[in-house]
């Protein structure tokens, strides 16, 4: 038991200065992701955890982005053009007629 409350007064000094540190982010230790929880019971300091978690994100979100951006490049095309450039001479004289103009 002793091990588990020298854990929990370093996770809990810990958190204290990363208050300070991001005061914005931070309000209470309910607030952090549960993989930050995890790794620094498991030993890691706090911040670096949280930190290291903020990275991950971060990386996940450009990679989104990216991907995103790549898949918008490949794209053939808005699918809600007026599709004049498509029709060929007949097909116009076509729908011309069937419209009576």
């Amino acid at each position: 038991m002793n091990a588990e409350q020298d854990v929990n007064r370093r996770i809990a000094a810990d958190f204290e200065q990363m208050k300070r540190d991001f005061p914005d982010e931070l309000t209470d230790y309910a607030s952090l992701p549960a993989e930050v929880k995890k790794a620094a019971s498991e030993g890691m300091p706090l911040a670096y955890a949280y930190l290291l978690h903020k990275h991950t994100e971060a990386q996940k979100t450009a990679q989104a982005a990216k991907s995103a951006a790549e898949a918008a490049d490949k794209s053939t095309g808005s699918m809600a053009t007026d599709g004049a450039d498509s029709k060929t001479e007949a097909e116009q004289r076509y729908l011309n007629s069937l419209w009576g103009k």
